[in-house]
């Protein structure tokens, strides 16, 4: 997962962050049907990040299918690997 925006506003901390995959089948499985299981993911992750920074949190998550990108050196840098 990579956090691509972290704004502290004066009552709530808005976060967005994309999930990359490797395969479409990938994405589906973690968007589920109708969107539900990325929502309960989403949800649990809120709940989380609300407690451990102690302020509200909204949270947006999207899924992004990106073909090998454990074989691109630009991709694992970009992904804090090295």
């Amino acid at each position: 997962m990579i956090v691509t925006q972290f704004q502290e506003k004066d009552t709530l901390t808005k976060i967005t962050a994309e999930i990359i995959v490797t395969r479409e089948t990938q994405k589906a499985i973690i968007l589920g049907e109708k969107g539900k299981s990325i929502r309960e993911l989403g949800t649990q992750a809120r709940k989380d990040i609300e407690e451990f920074i102690g302020r509200k949190v909204f949270l947006e998550l999207f899924v992004k299918v990106r073909n090998k990108w454990r074989d691109n050196d630009t991709y694992l840098k970009e992904y804090g690997f090295s």
